[in-house]
């Protein structure tokens, strides 16, 4: 069965105003449920057991309804006071959600699926007019005793979950397994760069292919599947739904799709523990990375007009073979025909370890509101994932390759395959016959004089030809500012006169172009940084007068200037000096790094427990269930001796949230917005 067969019943079987009214929530799913045509959500109680001990299985017996007045954040101490008109917001929830089910009448389940997933909380909102329903509608909680985690998230974890009741033998089922998939390098490869487009290009790449690696997951599994990073609003999963499932996204995020939002590794749960199928997963997004690899370099080549031998593409081939490094693991939650325990982890663990799991899995069992399932093991497996991860990195692949000859300019790890020089190609050649020697209109374009390049960073140097073709027009004579475009950007900001600024530039093209024996200069025009409001530009480097040398001009572009034109460059140049400050040769360069990125996925810096339950029913838990409660979790970290929150999905998701808002809404727009940079 597909997932989106499952989807909708599962996403369906809680209402998304759960916390308005708990004694009527299963009315209402059903009623919202058939507004979308869905019908049988009852069958689903299994993948909502499970779900909901990830989240809550630490509430003790008898702990009766607890009114919505409070909402916690997952990450941290705070809390959140909410008053809401509840049965007046449930009625326009139900309105709202009646008017929008009618555009859903006519498509496919997994039309519908992926729709409800992406859109439905946006068409809500439009929707509402409440301002204080409005404020909190996106984390309502999935349960007010414990309102650390929002009903989406809850809903997400559920659909992402296969879980069934077998009628012929009366028996839950469940076959999940967590999945972790990551590429490489990422230090050295971004930080091998000569420019600036490449660092940036370097971090694209990787976050570019880890997100087709991922697409494989989405189409056998849903896109809820995916745990880390979490794929709601992702510009590059936007992109997904647009341009190849021609799905009219709310409030799509595509428009940034430059931004490299994905990180190089996925954490998913995916529906099932069959070891061949797991391993036929894992080797298809593999495939298909390869695949890809190809498909742009063979795009950047014809793009290029570059023709080479079968010798050549055999060793551009070869040179690629190796990148990116691929590794993934997975943990089956079933073991024969049983649930996964935590004596089945004794091989990622010390028996102290496995002693203390068991002590606060007993305690929950004797003393919690419900029996703990597989979903109280999330923390335990997903540690025992990493454990894996780290395990199988260690075991090196490689593969003896004997290149002899001058290394890449940029990485000085293999042979230079591309290389531009103006004056003396065959230095090149001796050292590297089956080098490529790029004409001067692409070697300008891409490479300095007397730079060579290997398969690998060439295809970081010209990576926005295939994206220019195959993602998006964003890429379309995509430049990055260099250091002096940056240095200039404040004199360019200042310019008064934009008739003389224009006269300069146009006077520099015409001798550009009288000297460069009709060859195209298009790469000396720039797109101007997002604050300054201009269209493209003539490169900083040449606002600077000190650079208008006839040594200069034949070094960076091969052109032997007259010193008439000089002179009246400078002229041109002066006479906006003399209203405008000459611009001074200096940029600022921010490196933000966010320290314990694993501590926090591991969940070593979680808050104390009693900080994920309403402050009400915190007061209400008997006093020897929390003094107990906060032993075992301590036993957990004997080191510290923190009674923190178990790690959970949605603590996952809460952590990918914040560091996409963090890159989409927050960084780009202080950066490029209100200051002159780049990000």
């Amino acid at each position: 069965m597909t997932w989106h067969e499952k989807f909708l019943k599962k996403f369906f079987h809680d209402p998304i105003d759960k916390p308005l009214d708990i004694t009527e929530h299963e009315k209402r799913a059903k009623e919202y449920a058939e507004f979308f045509g869905v019908s049988g959500i009852e069958g689903e109680e299994y993948p909502d057991q499970i779900a909901s001990c990830m989240e809550r299985s630490l509430l003790p017996k008898g702990i009766g309804l607890q009114n919505f007045n409070e909402i916690r954040h997952p990450l941290s101490e705070g809390r959140i006071d909410v008053s809401l008109d509840q049965q007046k917001s449930i009625d326009e929830i139900s309105k709202a959600l009646k008017e929008i089910s009618e555009s859903y009448r006519y498509l496919s389940d997994k039309q519908k699926s992926l729709l409800i997933w992406r859109n439905l909380f946006d068409e809500v909102l439009e929707k509402i007019k409440n301002c204080e329903l409005r404020k909190f509608i996106s984390i309502f909680p999935a349960d007010t005793r414990v309102p650390d985690h929002s009903i989406w998230e809850h809903i997400k974890i559920t659909t992402a979950l296969n879980a069934f009741k077998d009628l012929q033998y009366n028996l839950y089922l469940q076959h999940n397994s967590l999945f972790l998939f990551t590429i490489g390098p990422v230090q050295s490869f971004i930080s091998q760069a000569r420019k600036a487009q490449d660092f940036y290009m370097g971090s694209f790449i990787l976050s570019y292919l880890t997100f087709i690696a991922i697409e494989e997951i989405i189409e056998k599994y849903g896109p809820t599947a995916i745990i880390y990073p979490d794929l709601y609003k992702q510009p590059l999963m936007d992109w997904y739904l647009t341009t190849k499932k021609r799905l009219d996204i709310k409030k799509s995020e595509s428009k940034n799709v430059a931004l490299p939002t994905i990180p190089n590794r996925c954490v998913a749960i995916i529906g099932t523990t069959n070891e061949d199928e797991i391993k036929n997963l894992a080797k298809s997004m593999r495939e298909k990375i390869r695949k890809e690899i190809k498909n742009i370099t063979d795009e950047i080549i014809k793009g290029l007009a570059i023709k080479l031998s079968n010798e050549q593409k055999e060793i551009i081939q070869n040179q690629l073979s190796d990148f990116p490094q691929i590794y993934w693991v997975a943990i089956p939650w079933r073991k024969g025909n049983k649930d996964l325990e935590i004596d089945d982890l004794k091989s990622f663990y010390t028996e102290e370890k496995i002693n203390r799991w068991n002590e606060i899995y007993n305690f929950a069992n004797a003393n919690g509101e419900y029996p703990p399932n597989i979903g109280f093991l999330y923390q335990l497996l997903y540690t025992a994932v990493e454990k894996s991860m780290g395990a199988r990195k260690n075991l090196r692949e490689f593969e003896q390759k004997e290149e002899t000859g001058r290394k890449c300019s940029v990485c000085g790890e293999r042979n230079v395959l591309f290389f531009w020089e103006s004056k003396n190609k065959n230095k090149f050649l001796r050292y590297n016959p089956d080098a490529f020697d790029l004409t001067d209109e692409v070697g300008m374009k891409y490479l300095s004089d007397g730079e060579g390049l290997c398969a690998v960073c060439f295809l970081k140097r010209t990576f926005e030809i295939y994206l220019e073709k195959e993602v998006d027009e964003i890429f379309k004579d995509f430049s990055f500012p260099s250091t002096a475009e940056v240095a200039c950007a404040d004199f360019k900001e200042k310019v008064k006169d934009l008739s003389e600024f224009k006269e300069y530039e146009k006077k520099f093209f015409e001798v550009v172009e009288k000297y460069g024996r009709d060859k195209k200069f298009d790469y000396l025009r720039i797109k101007s940084l997002p604050k300054l409001n201009l269209e493209k530009t003539l490169e900083g480097y040449w606002w600077f007068i000190e650079n208008l040398t006839e040594k200069k001009f034949f070094d960076e572009l091969g052109v032997r200037i007259d010193t008439e034109s000089l002179d009246e460059l400078k002229k041109l140049l002066n006479k906006i000096y003399d209203k405008t400050k000459k611009p001074l040769p200096y940029y600022a360069i921010i490196h933000l790094d966010g320290d314990d990125m694993g501590k926090w996925l591991s969940g070593e810096l979680l808050p104390e427990i009693e900080h994920a339950y309403n402050s009400e029913v915190w007061e209400k838990i008997p006093k020897d269930f929390k003094d107990k409660l906060k032993d075992c979790l301590r036993n957990l970290d004997p080191e510290k001796r923190n009674s923190r929150k178990l790690l959970t999905p949605a603590i996952h998701s809460a952590i990918s949230t914040a560091l996409r808002n963090y890159a989409i809404e927050f960084v780009r727009k202080i950066v490029e917005e209100e200051h002159l940079g780049k990000l």
